[in-house]
């Protein structure tokens, strides 16, 4: 049913961090171990460096530090992700692409093959060599 004059798709809400569900788990692993180091840098700096004396106010520099961290921790936790992600996809790229190329040196194997049997045994041969891959895209 539309609504001010919106489809129930317009009101559908979209992820800023779209994670593949299969990668959530990274997701969340990656995130939690990034959280945990920026905790114990941002401990270390209120108590080493900054002189902190009373607890109260370690705890509440540390949480306010934190607090402003999480947002760049979820980012680069995506980001991370992502690289994964992009390697993988080239991954596959090269993959299929070694398997045509493969495909392809076997399809002219086998056409040079019954051109030399055919020349050896003195018969016409008139069959079209194999299409390139690049003639197939049409490049």
């Amino acid at each position: 049913m539309v609504q001010d004059g919106r489809s129930p798709q317009d009101r559908d809400r979209q992820s800023i961090w779209s994670v593949p569900g299969h990668l959530w788990r990274w997701y969340v692993i990656i995130f939690v171990i990034q959280y945990f180091v920026f905790l114990g840098l941002t401990i270390w700096d209120e108590v080493a460096t900054r002189g902190e004396t009373g607890a109260v106010r370690v705890i509440l520099n540390v949480q306010t530090g934190m607090t402003g961290n999480i947002l760049n921790i979820a980012a680069s936790t995506y980001v991370i992700l992502e690289g994964f992600m992009l390697a993988q996809w080239l991954r596959e790229r090269d993959e299929r692409k070694r398997a045509n190329v493969a495909k392809e040196n076997q399809e002219w194997r086998a056409w040079y093959e019954r051109m030399k049997t055919a020349q050896r045994e003195g018969r016409p041969f008139d069959e079209p060599p194999p299409i390139e891959s690049q003639d197939k895209n049409g490049k």
